[in-house]
Formats: C-alpha cells, structure tokens, sequence
C-alpha cells in the first residue's frame, strides 16, 4: 500500500484505466473513463460543465463537445489537467427544462463518442435520502480517512430515486444526486441534478443488485459538490416499507479523481491527498492507484419530488 502523494509524485499520468463509459452507443468505447454527466444522467439542473476523463491512447487531446437541445447547440471550450486525462469543459448556463441531449464528444478521429442525458423528471417518483443514516466504512486503507469522508457525506443532502418502481421484481434504473429539504418534508432536486446512473435488478424478496458500472457519485466538498469518478462500482440493498434497508455502495476511486476530490480544500489539499492510503492496484502493475470506497445507510423514503 502506499499514499496518494506517493502515487502522483512516482506517476504523474497514473490513476485512470481504460473503462468503459455508459452511453450505449460507445459501449465498446476504450477511448475515455468516463464522462459527466453520463448516458441516462436525469433532471440536469443548473450550470453544467461536462468532464471528461480521457484513456490511455487519448491523454493529451482536448475534446471538442458540442451539446444538441431541442432549439440550440452549445459548444463550450475545454481544458486539460496537469496529467492531461481530465477535460473540464466550461459550464453551459441554465439548460432548458424538460428536454433530452445529445452530447457529443470528437476525440480527433473519426467516431465522436455520444451520451444522451436529460434535463427531464418524473414527478411522481420517491426519493430515499441517504446520507443522514449513512457510514463510510473504507475510503483506502486508514479507517481516519473513511471517518472524515463520512463526516463531509453526512453533510452532503443525496437521495436515490428509482425510476417508475412498481414494487414488482424487474429491471430497473437508480438515479441519485444532491437534493433540497423542503420545510414541508419534500425534496427538489438540486444543481447538477440526478447524475449517479446504475442499472440495477429488483428481485422477489424485493433486494436489488447491480453489474460493476462506473460512475460519477457528488460529495460535498467546502461549498461545491464534486463528482467523484467510482470505478467498478456495485449497489445492494432491501425496500422495506417506507425505507432502503442496508443500502451499500462500493468501488474504486482512482487517484486522478481523489485530486479532483480535494481540489476545492485549496492549500489543505495537500495534507488530505497524503493522508489517503491507496489499496487498489487497478491496472495490475503491481503498484497500488486508487482508494477503494464502501458506504453504508439505511435510507428512509422522502415522499413526492418537485422540481
């Protein structure tokens, strides 16, 4: 094992593999790790600024997005890190309601990558808060550092929402983001929207589970939410009344997301990337590049969303 100061200091390039995105049209797609907000992200509210985080055989290139509305495409300009893996684009203001986009992604070939998320929401479907009731158990290898995650998380209002559940065993999706609690007791969804995307299956005895995805989870970090990339990452859980009864999330963040993670904290994020043991040898090189991440909660049902 070995910190994430380490990691970065040894490789500077290091902490994202090859992984596949969501949207079904790249599906087979090695070209990124991920991209935000993915294929199915729900009810986009606010600025958005799409993030991209490149593969190997792309390192280097800035991405040319154009994001295509009903009415109007924009075509915002992006910027790489210091590794040259992560594009952050600039924020398009105040998506308009209720529309599906198109997102695409032009990597200097031939065969632009599209994920297709929605600003769009169902009003009739149940939110389940889960941080208040929520404990991280594993973030790397020092059970000081899942302590204070688990503080910052608690912190941070998310709800789950599963899409059209009719109690009955099936397929379904999980959608999760940052929420507000209404004096009333309700939840609206709040900026950036509901972009934590999971396909999951719901069986007879009503627990649900999940193929290993990868995907972008928000932790509230100082005043912002940040979107942490989750690689491999697996959901469990029980609908049991009014609740989600043993709700666990787990997976593998690289440590190219940690630096996005600690990024708002300014000159403290120095001392949180070195106290982050890595335990997770992603790329099987036999040197450790990521934190693996378990949190836990039993999340109790909101009532009805608004916008």
């Amino acid at each position: 094992m070995r910190t994430l100061m380490m990691t970065l200091m040894m490789a500077p390039a290091c902490g994202a593999n090859e992984i596949r995105t969501q949207a079904e049209e790249a599906h087979d797609d090695r070209r990124v790790s991920g991209v935000f907000p993915s294929h199915d992200a729900m009810a986009l509210r606010g600025d958005i600024s799409v993030q991209i985080v490149l593969g190997e055989e792309k390192i280097g290139i800035i991405p040319n997005v154009n994001i295509i509305g009903a009415n109007n495409t924009w075509n915002p300009n992006c910027t790489l890190d210091e590794t040259g893996k992560w594009a952050t684009c600039n924020p398009v203001q105040d998506l308009p309601r209720d529309q599906v986009f198109d997102i695409e992604i032009g990597l200097q070939d031939q065969n632009p990558l599209r994920v297709s998320p929605s600003s769009e929401f169902p009003l009739s479907t149940p939110g389940y808060l889960i941080n208040a009731n929520s404990n991280i158990t594993h973030f790397g290898a020092d059970a000081s550092t899942a302590d204070r995650v688990g503080e910052m998380f608690r912190n941070s209002d998310i709800a789950v929402f599963i899409d059209d559940y009719t109690n009955e065993p099936g397929n379904y999706i999980l959608h999760a983001g940052p929420v507000d609690i209404k004096d009333n007791g309700k939840i609206s969804v709040r900026s950036p929207g509901l972009t934590f995307v999971k396909d999951i299956i719901v069986h007879e005895d009503r627990s649900f589970s999940s193929t290993k995805q990868n995907v972008f989870m928000p932790i509230f970090v100082d005043t912002n939410f940040v979107q942490v990339l989750i690689q491999n990452c697996q959901v469990t859980g029980r609908f049991d009344g009014g609740s989600i009864r043993g709700l666990k999330i787990t997976g593998d963040i690289p440590a190219l997301s940690l630096v996005q993670l600690a990024a708002p904290l300014g000159p403290a994020a120095t001392f949180v990337l070195g106290s982050i043991t890595l335990d997770v040898d992603l790329d099987e090189d036999g040197e450790d590049d990521a934190a693996f991440f378990s949190l836990v909660s039993n999340a109790p049902r909101m009532g009805v969303v608004q916008y």
